[in-house]
């Protein structure tokens, strides 16, 4: 989509600004959390793009202020496919294995009861979070 205006443009720019914040410090001007699955090679090798499209599908049909974000490789390729919750306020959260149908026990705990989904955890850290 092109930019026409220096409004336009400025809302964009704000807008990654808040992502790059979320991702980097926890922080963000808005609630929004974001939900990045890895889809580099190994990921789609496992299925990474059924768990992105499940993930967008439950998050919809609940109405969770989230967004899913494909990006690429993560670094935990024995562990695809992978997903990284980055909740404003918190810490990025890494977790593995989460196929298809793991989603609605990632999106209940994780997204909606905000706890740490222990079977599946990797790592909490700013130091490994996808940028």
């Amino acid at each position: 989509m092109a930019i026409k205006s220096l409004d336009a443009l400025k809302a964009k720019q704000k807008e990654f600004k808040d992502q790059v914040s979320l991702r980097n410090e926890g922080t963000s001007s808005s609630d929004r959390i974001e939900v990045l699955v890895g889809l580099a090679t190994c990921g789609f090798a496992v299925g990474a793009d059924d768990t992105f499209i499940a993930l967008e599908k439950k998050i919809k049909e609940d109405n969770i202020n989230a967004k899913v974000t494909p990006v690429g490789c993560i670094g935990y390729c024995h562990r695809e496919p992978t997903v990284q919750v980055n909740i404003p306020g918190q810490p990025p959260i890494l977790y593995g294995d989460i196929t298809e149908d793991k989603v609605t026990l990632l999106v209940d705990v994780v997204l909606k009861e905000q706890k740490i989904l222990e079977e599946f955890y990797l790592e909490k850290t700013f130091d490994k979070a996808v940028l």
